[in-house]
């Protein structure tokens, strides 16, 4: 009777160990997959942009407009190119650091991408108010100073890398810089917020800063434009 005893209570005691082992074995599991999930899940751009010509109402779509706004970006590129292409082009070949632009619009490197380059020399800020600088007026292109006190490497990887990835994360990235709210982004405040409650909405964005889709569709008719002609053949990035 007594050695029953003992075998049935060696019994309960195996059962429960392995009970509790495997409760805390699935606890491990399903801690690992949350935090993950907060984790940057993507090594390389989940963009695969053609700065050509043939592409530019595809790309302005790709970045997150509509379909109306972004056959105006693309008309804005046409429109810039018949009146800056040639300039520019000259500008291009005659940057004071060919390799630090190379850098940013050639897309060599994944922790600079051609979209987010750009911003560090057609944008510039005056009293706070960041804006595309005017291409008939500058006598050079030239690193702006506001950029390098940006987060606009941590605004890429927020906005584009993670695996909850929205359609229109480039122009609502792009919005917050030119709105000097990177912090709203990155904090994820509406409406720049993440999650079941988070409020991500590109319309609320455009309703409470009047005037941002206008400045967003310049920066990325600019940006296109400056990326194509370096990106061509015998241009900045060829060779």
């Amino acid at each position: 009777m007594d050695v029953n005893w003992r075998l049935f209570m060696a019994g309960a005691s195996l059962f429960l160990g392995v009970g509790v082992n495997g409760y805390l074995l699935s606890m491990e599991d399903i801690s690992g997959v949350e935090e993950g999930s907060k984790q940057l899940i993507r090594a390389e751009d989940p963009l695969r942009i053609s700065y050509v010509k043939a592409e530019r109402e595809n790309n302005m779509k790709t970045f997150g407009l509509d379909d109306a706004k972004a056959k105006a970006a693309a008309k804005k590129v046409q429109d810039l190119e018949d009146q800056n292409g040639e300039r520019l082009a000259v500008l291009l070949r005659e940057a004071g650091d060919p390799n630090q632009l190379a850098d940013a619009l050639c897309g060599e490197t994944q922790d600079v991408r051609p979209r987010y380059g750009a911003l560090r020399y057609i944008i510039n800020e005056e009293k706070g108010r960041r804006q595309v600088v005017n291409l008939r007026r500058v006598s050079g292109i030239e690193a702006q100073e506001w950029y390098l006190l940006s987060p606009v490497g941590e605004v890429y990887r927020d906005a584009e890398l993670l695996d909850d990835r929205q359609p229109d994360a480039t122009v609502m990235a792009i919005a917050s810089i030119l709105l000097n709210k990177e912090s709203e982004l990155l904090d994820h405040n509406a409406p720049w917020g993440r999650g079941i409650t988070g409020q991500w909405s590109w319309d609320k964005v455009k309703k409470e800063n009047a005037g941002v889709e206008e400045r967003v569709i310049e920066y990325l008719a600019t940006m296109h434009l400056l990326i194509e002609l370096a990106q061509a053949e015998g241009g900045l990035c060829d060779g």
